[in-house]
């Protein structure tokens, strides 16, 4: 039961305590993974949408399958993904995840309006960092 993260989910973000906060086992570990996507910067946070460059970020696993559901429901809201919506603000897809060496297959979160990105918002880096000091300005 893996995830891909590329953005404030990725430790050292804004988000990262989700896994800690929500595993209540504590059984998970954090490896650095790629996948083959394509990066865009939103400002506050990333999107991706299929392609074939190289995004750097994060495999989280989760050993628990009852820390398994309370994260995926988690981040399913984080993400603004429903199963059942036409209207999501990203779509939740299986991926090719490698790490360690290995391929593994794991849930990542693409962008789901893909036609409001332009050629300006693409990364030519194959990692998005960080929303840590703004985000948490804008937050009040």
């Amino acid at each position: 039961m893996k995830f891909f993260v590329y953005g404030t989910l990725k430790t050292g973000e804004c988000r990262e305590s989700v896994f800690s906060s929500y595993c209540k086992s504590g059984d998970y570990t954090v490896k650095p993974a790629r996948i083959r996507a394509e990066l865009y910067d939103l400002g506050y946070y990333p999107a991706i949408l299929e392609g074939n460059n190289i995004v750097r970020g994060e495999m989280v696993t989760i050993e628990d399958p009852e820390d398994y559901k309370v994260l995926l429901d988690r981040i399913d809201a984080i993400e603004g993904y429903s199963e059942h919506s036409d209207h999501n603000l990203y779509n939740r897809k299986k991926v090719t995840v490698f790490s360690d060496g290995e391929e593994h297959e794991a849930w990542a979160y693409f962008y789901a309006n893909s036609n409001r990105l332009t050629e300006a918002d693409r990364m030519t880096e194959e990692e998005w960092t960080t929303c840590t000091k703004e985000y948490e300005g804008a937050r009040g």
